[in-house]
This record gives structure tokens, sequence and C-alpha cells, in this order.
């Protein structure tokens, strides 16, 4: 078939024979039509990607700030902790801690003697042998 009966053809948009089968051959008023929704689509996917991609970057920045807000508190707060474990141990002495220990029922102090005539167990050499026969 010659370009001028397809052209012709077109305009009339009648069916084609071209090597023995039927060709639809669309005008050019269909194909500017197709092409305009094909565009509108591509332009609405791109839309869509360019607001997922906001959304999606704000959902981040906003987890970033949280945990830096969080990594923040927890310094102040183990700051903190650490002002108030040093002031209670100041405060700790050893009358504090056998009353703790008593209430606990950790030890139970009665009648405690030196085992010992004199505390220097180290120094008394004839004592440790008497023990140890």
């Amino acid at each position: 078939m010659s370009k001028k009966l397809i052209q012709a053809e077109m305009q009339n948009e009648k069916p084609v024979s071209i090597h023995g089968q039927k060709v639809v051959v669309l005008s050019k008023v269909d194909f500017e039509r197709r092409q305009m929704v094909l565009n509108l689509l591509l332009l609405a996917l791109v839309a869509s990607l360019i607001i997922w991609y906001a959304f999606w970057s704000n959902f981040l920045a906003a987890g970033e700030y949280k945990e830096n807000l969080l990594k923040s508190k927890l310094l102040e707060m183990t700051a903190k902790n650490n002002d108030l474990v040093s002031q209670k141990s100041d405060a700790v002495n050893l009358g504090s801690l056998l009353v703790f220990n008593k209430q606990v029922g950790l030890i139970e102090q009665k009648n405690v003697e030196y085992i010992h005539p004199t505390a220097e167990v180290a120094r008394n050499v004839e004592n440790a042998e008497t023990f140890s026969q």
C-alpha cells in the first residue's frame, strides 16, 4: 500500500489491510489524545512520588529529632543519677550501714569478743602456734 492511501485511510479511520492483516490506523487526533492521557498519567505518578518523598523524609527527620531528644534526656538523667549516688555515698557511714544490715537481717551482733587477747593477730606468733596445735 502506498503512503497516500494509508494517510487517506487514517483520516477516515477505516481498517487498512497490510499484507493480508487488517490494521486500524488511528487518526492524528486520537494519537494526540492518547499521548496526552499518557503524559497526564506520568505527571500524576511523578507528583505522587514527590509527595511520598516529602512525607518519608519528614518522617525520617522527625525520628532522628526524637532520638536526639531522648539521648539528651538520657545524658541529663545519667548525670543527675551520678550526682545523687555521690551524695548518697557521702551520707553513708558505718553506723547507717549497720542499721540497714540489721533491718534487712544480714547481720546480728551479740557478745562480740576477740579470739585473741590482743587485737594484733598477725603479730601474735605465740597465739598462732597454740591455735594451730
